[in-house]
């Protein structure tokens, strides 16, 4: 579960940043997200699950469940 929630909140924060790119930049979408998107997304998936990996290992200690 925390593995989509985690991929779905980095695709959604990367397609928010591209098109704020597209409006504040006045690009294209195609344009924004070529810039804004493609070079960040796969990074970012791999990081979000990685996280949530980890992530029940820290409700465990911190929560104590």
């Amino acid at each position: 579960m925390y593995t989509i929630v985690a991929i779905a909140s980095a695709v959604l924060v990367d397609l928010v940043g591209s098109l704020w790119l597209m409006v504040a930049a006045n690009m294209t979408l195609k344009a924004a997200l070529l810039a804004g998107f493609a070079p960040f997304i796969v990074l970012d998936i791999v990081k979000a699950v990685i996280a949530a990996q980890i992530a029940p290992q820290f409700k465990k200690i911190f929560i104590g469940e």
